[in-house]
């Protein structure tokens, strides 16, 4: 029952970020979109340094609690039209607080769910303040990283 509930809360979240991916991101394609809690109704996508992948994300819980692990499911799509997935895609993601120079105290765990979409297990932000989500997406040998801030309350 928990697994049929799981998917039918994952397709449901899949629907809902397609249906705004046109629209999302802060809008000037450098991928620097802010994150949860920066109060950009876009806030969970941007484009990839060079603009070849849209990378979308969303948290569980939303927004992000302080301290505590949380997870992110994060969806890969061409950049170039930003509504299909690239399922040969492959992600690794990591955050960095750059006021005080230090990353997370755990390390994310990355399970790939076919179709260019990824849950991230294990994210934990252990202070409050501006943080850097960082998302490195390979797919057929291009290397490119998107990045989020995220304002943690």
């Amino acid at each position: 029952m928990k697994r049929i509930l799981l998917t039918i809360a994952t397709s449901t979240l899949m629907i809902a970020a397609l249906s705004l991916s046109s629209g999302c991101g802060d809008g000037d394609g450098d991928g620097n979109g802010s994150g949860s809690g920066s109060g950009s109704e876009n806030a969970n996508a941007a484009h990839s340094a060079d603009e070849s992948f849209w990378v979308m994300y969303t948290p569980d819980p939303d927004p992000i609690p302080g301290a505590e692990n949380f997870s992110l499911t994060v969806m890969v799509h061409d950049g170039a039209d930003k509504e299909t997935m690239l399922a040969s895609s492959s992600i690794e993601v990591d955050a960095l607080m750059p006021a005080m120079n230090h990353g997370m105290a755990t390390t994310p765990t990355v399970t790939a769910m076919g179709t260019g979409m990824f849950t991230v297990q294990n994210m934990n932000f252990p202070m409050g303040g501006a943080w850097e989500i960082y998302v490195d997406v390979t797919n057929e040998g291009t290397e490119e990283r998107a990045k989020f801030d995220v304002v943690l309350e």
